[in-house]
């Protein structure tokens, strides 16, 4: 008997695919953290420590077909970049300490 498969465990196995990559991604990027750029600079995109594939990511998902204040939409993806990459680094650093590293 062939058991057909939802469609949307398709989906979600793809989802789940993305984040392992994006989660990777930041994991493995060299990041100073002696020193960070002013709020004022912080949504500069040269002076962005963000992976490619997390910014490609929320371009995708926020500016897709988006039509209106795209200057908005950028900054809303730099900031959830921002967001994203702070929330995994700071697991990763407490991994460390713990760890006596």
């Amino acid at each position: 008997m062939i058991i057909k498969s939802d469609p949307k465990d398709k989906w979600l196995r793809i989802v789940e695919a993305a984040a392992a990559i994006i989660r990777e991604d930041i994991w493995s990027s060299v990041v100073e953290t002696k020193s960070y750029p002013p709020p004022s600079k912080m949504l500069i995109k040269e002076n962005q420590e963000i992976p490619k594939s997390v910014l490609h990511f929320l371009q995708e998902v926020i500016m897709k077909n988006r039509k209106g204040k795209i200057a908005n939409s950028k900054t809303k993806c730099m900031s959830i970049s921002h967001a994203i990459t702070a929330a995994l680094r700071e697991r990763s650093s407490k991994v460390s300490t713990i760890k006596g590293n």
